[in-house]
């Protein structure tokens, strides 16, 4: 970076009489490493979008010369010693308009032009107008002074004139003179000018065909434009409404009927406006402009009326474009190039975009492949068989990681899952190690954790806005709900009622963890079943909305088996569903009692026991057959 600043300096001695003074080079160079360190930032707003460093930028860099990047063009900084900012150059076909000097070109030509500039001091043209354009400038504006001027004409004449020409009397005479209307004999006589206000041709406003005598290559009403920076522009099909639109909105106003008026040059003069609204019958041709114009900034009117036709019927222009403008690019629709980013991180970098890996089930890493944000995960098990129990170990795995956690327990106290939590934590039965209490609570309190204080029935509400709260204010990334019936409680009486608020509310869930990145687990009890039976998809309580919903289903099976002549318990997490790869597993589990963790500590630091292995896998090649799991277990 010091070579660069060296050299702005180097130049700033051998042209210090020049146009290119030493601050552009040194702000110049400030932008070269600028956009040498950040070639693949982003717009995130519908502020001007950011430039990607192409040979266009890069060459520019490369000359020191400092530009600022626009909706459709690069703006040249201080390269025309005759007016700053006038030059423009294209981002996608590199051609360059300078709008001071008339000059126009490729991008080679461009680059012949930087060197020449920098080298002879010569400003971006030195060449004369060619003699046809300027005998038929002479033709046309010899014809325009024959002819009378609006403002000549008092009141009452204007009215006749307006009255025999069939216009509207809404139109004021102030507006005619605006854009320097013109009589001669019968014919009412409209200028189109130049960016300069030079004349180009003339339009015969009570002419039927008014509209196809503005050339393809015209645009009316380019010289009214200023030269200030104004936030919104309107673009017409006629000259009629373009003054309807200019007398009643106050904004520029140009008429613009083909694609082919769109130069370069075109390109650059509106590259001040930031938003660009188009009122036009012809709808195809409405959204070609907008294309070419960037779409990103444009909004379309599709109402039944022209402007003028809507001023004649004494409609409110305002409301109008307030109410039926809609943008042309709908945020909702999207193409591939808009997450093509996103796909090439998840090959290049799967692991890192599985989630956050379990230390404690490592074996659901397998299945699940990690614990990611934005998803949703239902939770169910029968009735005592430590759905809670398992899901504080499970969720403490994770914020022991790092995961900012907060749980929303309706059934059981804070107090309570808190001191679970932290026998969890430490692994030890606390009522037999109080005098350790201090040292595990003072490490338990340190972790990123938080609870809501609710209990029992709560309105759904409330509870949406403290998660939220809790996701702005705190970061949270896991949020868990336990149990959904403890909190929707009895506020609704009847089956149909019930199980539509729980739709509601688990429809509320999915949107909020999508929204705000954020994985929300919910407990579910499941329906009334024969014990005997393992529990389905189809068991969680309520309709089908849970399953559809959620992004993972996990079960806490248990089953009760007869080996060497006594009943044991086989409990396992089985996966039943798994959006992000289609993976489904089972996972066996043994509870300790005396610090409350379905995982050991074999299990974390070198795997399941062999007796965990052996079982899981009988449970796989069954694959539920509990016949054969009778007798094999």
């Amino acid at each position: 970076m010091s070579q660069i600043f060296n050299k702005a300096i180097l130049v700033q001695t051998k042209l210090s009489n020049n146009f290119l003074t030493a601050n552009n080079f040194l702000k110049a160079a400030k932008n070269f490493v600028n956009t040498s360190e950040q070639d693949n930032d982003r717009t995130s707003s519908t502020a001007l979008p950011l430039v990607k460093s192409d040979q266009k930028t890069k060459y520019l860099n490369s000359k020191l010369i400092d530009f600022n990047p626009g909706w459709n063009n690069l703006n040249v900084l201080s390269l025309c010693p005759k007016a700053q900012d006038s030059l423009y150059v294209n981002t996608k076909s590199g051609v360059y308009t300078c709008l001071n000097c008339d000059k126009t070109g490729d991008w080679n030509e461009f680059k012949h032009l930087v060197e020449k500039i920098i080298d002879e001091e010569k400003s971006c043209s030195e060449d004369e107008q060619e003699p046809e354009i300027i005998k038929k400038q002479i033709k046309f504006r010899q014809a325009w002074t024959q002819a009378k001027q609006i403002r000549e004409l008092n009141d009452s004449q204007f009215k006749i004139l307006a009255r025999n020409s069939g216009l509207s009397d809404e139109l004021s005479k102030s507006i005619f003179e605006a854009y320097d209307i013109r009589i001669h004999e019968q014919d009412i006589m409209a200028p189109v000018m130049d960016h300069k206000s030079q004349l180009l041709d003339i339009i015969l406003l009570n002419s039927k065909d008014r509209n196809e005598s503005l050339k393809p290559n015209h645009i009316f009403g380019l010289d009214s434009l200023s030269t200030k920076t104004n936030s919104v522009l309107y673009i017409t099909d006629d000259v009629f409404n373009l003054m309807a639109l200019k007398q009643e909105l106050k904004k520029p106003v140009i008429v613009l009927n083909s694609i082919e008026a769109l130069s370069d040059q075109v390109l650059a003069l509106l590259e001040k406006f930031d938003s660009i609204i188009i009122w036009q019958k012809d709808t195809k041709l409405s959204y070609n402009l907008a294309k070419k114009l960037n779409q990103n900034r444009c909004n379309l009117i599709n109402y039944a009326r022209t402007p003028y036709e809507s001023l004649i019927m004494k409609e409110n222009l305002v409301k109008i474009v307030s109410s039926e403008k809609f943008p042309l690019k709908n945020e909702s629709i999207v193409e591939y190039k808009d997450f093509k980013e996103s796909v090439y991180a998840e090959v290049v970098h799967s692991k890192q975009y599985s989630g956050t890996q379990w230390k404690r089930f490592p074996i659901l890493n397998d299945i699940l492949k990690g614990h990611r944000p934005g998803e949703l995960t239902i939770f169910t098990g029968p009735t005592g068989s430590g759905k809670t129990t398992f899901l504080s170990e499970y969720s403490l795995d994770l914020c022991v990681q790092g995961v900012k956690t907060m749980w929303g327990s309706f059934e059981i106290q804070n107090h309570r899952l808190a001191k679970m939590m932290m026998t969890q934590y430490s692994r030890l039965n606390l009522y037999k190690n109080v005098e350790l209490f201090d040292y595990v609570s003072s490490q338990y309190s340190k972790l990123p954790l938080k609870f809501m204080s609710f209990h029992g029935q709560e309105t759904v509400q409330n509870v949406l806005k403290t998660m939220s709260n809790a996701v702005v204010l705190h970061d949270i990334k896991h949020i868990v709900i336990d149990n959904l019936q403890f909190m929707i409680g009895n506020q609704f009486s009847g089956s149909l009622d019930r199980f539509a608020q729980q739709d509601y509310i688990i429809g509320s869930f999915r949107r909020f963890a999508t929204n705000f990145n954020c994985h929300v687990t919910i407990v579910i009890h499941p329906k009334k079943e024969d014990s005997d039976e393992l529990l389905k998809i189809s068991s969680i309580f309520g309709s089908a909305k849970a399953a559809q919903e959620a992004d993972n289903i996990l079960i806490l099976q248990e089953h009760k088996t007869a080996k060497e002549k006594k009943n044991t318990w086989i409990k396992f997490i089985e996966v039943c569903k798994n959006r992000y790869d289609g993976d489904l597993g089972k996972m066996l589990v043994k509870f300790d009692k005396e610090n409350l963790c379905f995982s050991t500590s074999k299990s974390v630091n070198n795997g399941p026991e062999p007796i965990v292995v052996d079982a899981l896998t009988d449970l796989n090649n069954l694959n539920n057959n509990f016949n054969l799991l009778k007798e094999n277990c």
